[in-house]
C-alpha cells in the first residue's frame, strides 16, 4: 500500500514533536561560525598585537573547529529528524494495512 501526501504530512507533524529539523542545513551553520570565528581571530589579534604569521596553525585548527562542530551537530539533528520520519510512516503504513 502506498503513502500519499498527507500521510506524508502527518508524519512530519508527528516526528517534529520529537525530532524537529533544524532551521539550517549543516554546511550554513559551520560556515557561520566558521565566519564569526575569522572575525573574532581578526579582532584579537589586531588589538593585542599579536603576528598572525607565527599564529597561522592554531588559527587555521579554530576555524576547523568552529566549522566541524556546530556542521556535525546539525547534521546529527537532521538524520535524528529524517529517521523520526521514517520511523512515523512506517507507523501510519502499519496503521492502514492491519486488518479491522
Amino acid at each position: 500500500m502506498s503513502l500519499d501526501d498527507a500521510d506524508q504530512l502527518l508524519a512530519k507533524e508527528r516526528a517534529n514533536r520529537y525530532a524537529p529539523e533544524p532551521k539550517y542545513r549543516p554546511g550554513e551553520v559551520g560556515s557561520m561560525f566558521a565566519f564569526g570565528a575569522v572575525l573574532l581571530i581578526i579582532l584579537v589579534t589586531t588589538f593585542a598585537g599579536i603576528d598572525r604569521e607565527k599564529s597561522a596553525l592554531a588559527e587555521g585548527i579554530v576555524v576547523l573547529v568552529s566549522f566541524g562542530l556546530p556542521f556535525w551537530y546539525v547534521r546529527s539533528q537532521r538524520q535524528k529528524h529524517i529517521e523520526a520520519v521514517a520511523r512515523e510512516l512506517a507507523t501510519i503504513e502499519e496503521a492502514k494495512s492491519a486488518p479491522k
